[in-house]
């Protein structure tokens, strides 16, 4: 007999056995046959039952990390958050990825209030360059919002 006709055979059986072990019967049922299923066992009854028994109960065991619930405590949600603004800034992520290196890595400095000038001296890149690529990218985020 292979791993799919016992647990067909013995499917009700082995999910009574594992709501004396889990919350989750089923699914330690399931997660066990995953991990035996590959395994070459003449008693396969007892072989199944004892590694149900160890998923269901050791505290270490991969079916406890798995499903075991945990409660998380999230912070207070403003509910007067003005979303155009994040919007607006997820658009205009979305359509750095029409521009290339360069104008990425500019468009950030810009963004975040460098002064290009000293951009330009620190970079070696000439301020014109530097310029012609801000105004490059004014004019599409004008015509893409």
């Amino acid at each position: 007999m292979n791993w799919n006709e016992y647990l067909t055979n013995n499917y009700d059986e082995l999910v009574s056995i594992a709501g004396g072990l889990t919350q989750d019967p089923q699914d330690l049922v399931h997660h066990v046959f995953l991990k035996v299923c590959e395994k070459e066992v003449e008693e396969k009854d007892s072989y199944f039952k004892r590694a149900m028994w160890i998923e269901g109960t050791a505290n270490n065991s991969k079916f406890k990390e798995l499903y075991t619930y945990r409660s998380y405590e999230f912070g207070e949600v403003e509910s007067n958050t003005d979303l155009s603004d994040k919007i607006a800034k997820e658009r205009i992520d979305f359509m750095l990825f029409n521009f290339n290196p360069f104008q990425k890595k500019i468009f950030e400095y810009w963004r975040k209030g460098y002064n290009m000038s000293e951009l330009s001296k620190e970079s070696g890149v000439p301020r014109r360059t530097i310029d012609y690529t801000i105004s490059q990218i004014k004019e599409f985020l004008r015509s893409e919002l």
